[in-house]
């Protein structure tokens, strides 16, 4: 995994790693999570990186139609 992400950065389809771990920590509370409460805050940080996410999807959208084969 550590490799597809240092691959994927090097194409400039997101700007920090960082960035990309916080929100696979993030994926792995709500994989783990069975109380709601908790579920609660965690949907704050859902929100605050969708946007993140989403131009992640763009990136890599127009770096698959830049480089078709």
């Amino acid at each position: 995994m550590v490799d597809v992400v240092n691959n994927a950065h090097k194409r400039e389809l997101f700007e920090s790693i960082e960035e990309i771990r916080i929100m696979k920590d993030i994926r792995n509370n709500i994989a783990h999570e069975y109380i709601e409460d908790d579920l609660k805050d965690i949907f704050e940080e859902v929100l605050h990186y969708s946007k993140t996410l989403i131009n992640i999807i763009n990136n890599t959208i127009r770096y698959i139609d830049d480089n078709s084969f």
